[in-house]
């Protein structure tokens, strides 16, 4: 039987960098800000979206009725990870 569930996530989103020079031409750094904060709002919508699939397995993990045998547990497991 699955007793407990904790599903813990670990993210590191890594975001391009741009060392921008001294001289930099005004219309390019406003290309570059524009253009970094739209990729920083788009992977921390990715942290967002795994963050509730971590929570809706751990939730579906917990509500699961318990199994005659550790192995049939762990096939239970399997099929709700696979179907979130």
């Amino acid at each position: 039987a699955i007793a407990d569930a904790d599903v813990t996530l670990k993210v590191k989103v890594i975001l391009p960098e741009w060392r921008r020079p001294r001289k930099a031409d005004a219309g390019v750094r406003l290309f570059w800000d524009t253009l970094s904060a739209d990729i920083k709002r788009h992977e921390d919508r990715h942290v967002e979206i795994a963050k509730n699939h971590a929570s809706e397995l751990e939730a579906a993990l917990k509500a699961t009725h318990p199994r005659k045998t550790c192995q049939q547990a762990k096939a239970k497991a399997a099929e709700i990870s696979a179907a979130i």
